[in-house]
């Protein structure tokens, strides 16, 4: 999925009841990280799988600034572009 796509997605107003989001081998990266946030998607997310991905810890920042990232049940940020640090942000 592109980012043009992923914006489109966030912003649906038909997913209301949206509960689980697994997108795999996007290129999204850090650019979707506050499309995400200011789309209001997380609050109603309980898993957020966002695997293999170009998301750096720049775009885990991001994520981790954001107030109600922990009601998420699950997280999954792996094989994007983070360190240690922006791994151990979220």
């Amino acid at each position: 999925i592109t980012l043009a796509g992923f914006t489109a997605l966030a912003r649906s107003p038909h997913l209301r009841s949206l509960a689980n989001l697994h997108l795999y081998l996007t290129e999204i990266g850090d650019e979707g990280m506050p499309v995400l946030v200011e789309s209001g998607l997380l609050r109603r997310l309980r898993t957020l799988d966002l695997w293999s991905g170009r998301i750096t810890d720049e775009g885990a920042r991001i994520l981790a600034a954001y107030p109600d990232l922990p009601r998420l049940q699950q997280l999954r940020l792996t094989q994007n572009a983070l360190t240690d640090e922006g791994t151990a942000l979220h």
